[in-house]
């Protein structure tokens, strides 16, 4: 049994139970984060070399720098949905 000194299991379970929206983020882009990281939290869309689900601690630190990342870039660039600019990287590529 791993020790969680600091509760991030039960953080991340309060926090994912009582948030339907992110903050300050359109709720696009905040759809689009959550569902990004409920896939890590149970594995999917993972890179081959670590398959598997995430830790709660992981899943905090994504957490905090997508939301992060949206506030800062998204804030400079309001017309702009993270679902489009993301497919429009991956056409380019």
């Amino acid at each position: 049994m791993k020790r969680d000194p600091y509760k991030s299991k039960e953080k991340w379970e309060n926090w994912k139970n009582k948030n339907q929206n992110i903050k300050g983020v359109s709720k696009d882009n905040s759809n689009i984060i959550l569902r990004f990281l409920y896939d890590m939290e149970i594995g999917i869309n993972t890179p081959p070399r670590s398959k598997g689900e995430r830790s709660p601690v992981t899943l905090i630190n994504l957490r905090d720098h997508l939301t992060l990342f949206a506030k800062e870039v998204l804030g400079r660039l309001p017309n702009l949905d993270l679902g489009t600019s993301m497919l429009r990287c991956c056409c380019v590529l």
